[in-house]
């Protein structure tokens, strides 16, 4: 916590303030939900030089709100703690090992055949032969429709 500079506020001098003292730093007496800010709000508004806070009426007496010039203070030096974090990249392979669910895949014959079909025959040059599970001419003569489709 630190003070605050009174001497650029001028325009809060001699004002009826809920706080006299905000300018020090002390403990926390309330807070007020915005449900009850706004019953409590009055209508007069002043506002300062820019860089200034203004002061609201309320029924309280005037708030002040906004940014204030802070007094710096050297006293109490202040220690910093850094932290490196792994790569996102490295949190993520380390996500997927943890959630990795092991499941045993149960073939079928037909599966089985298939896929030692696909090993034997793969290429790099993409030549591939397809397995069929019934002759290929019971698929009848699609070419001419999916080339038609294709060009559309």
């Amino acid at each position: 916590m630190r003070s605050v500079q009174t001497e650029p506020l001028t325009h809060l001098v001699n004002l009826p303030l809920a706080d006299d003292t905000f300018y020090q730093p002390g403990e926390i007496e309330g807070i007020l939900g915005a449900d009850i800010f706004s019953h409590i709000l009055g209508k007069i508004r002043i506002n300062g030089p820019p860089g200034t806070p203004m002061a609201l009426e309320t029924s309280l007496g005037f708030i002040v709100m906004g940014s204030v010039p802070i007094i710096q203070s050297f006293e109490n030096p202040k220690i910093l703690c850094s932290l490196l974090e792994p790569p996102v990249e490295k949190l993520l392979h380390k996500f997927w090992e943890i959630e990795k669910i092991s499941c045993l895949s149960i073939l079928s014959q037909d599966d089985i055949d298939c896929e030692n079909m696909y090993m034997s025959t793969y290429s790099r040059d993409l030549t591939v032969a397809l397995t069929f599970k019934l002759e290929p001419s019971n698929l009848g003569e699609s070419y001419s429709a999916a080339h038609r489709i294709f060009t559309n």
